[in-house]
């Protein structure tokens, strides 16, 4: 319910644990709940990144294509 703070305990997270899939996701999520685009952007961008050599089945993964093709 607080998608702001959310979104900084994830960056504070993914600061000590670089890409790792879940804080990604986490942070895209956030950052589109608080109406932050632009960073919910860079987080998917990664999250793909992070899931290129996977079957491409998560709904993380789905979300940020799809995400990603509405920009």
């Amino acid at each position: 319910g607080r998608p702001a703070e959310a979104l900084a305990e994830y960056e504070a997270t993914l600061a000590i644990y670089p890409r790792r899939f879940n804080g990604v996701a986490g942070a895209a999520r956030a950052a589109v709940a608080a109406g932050k685009d632009e960073i919910a952007t860079r987080y998917y961008r990664d999250l793909v990144e992070l899931a290129k050599g996977g079957d491409g089945t998560r709904p993380e993964v789905r979300m940020a294509t799809d995400f990603l093709a509405r920009r």
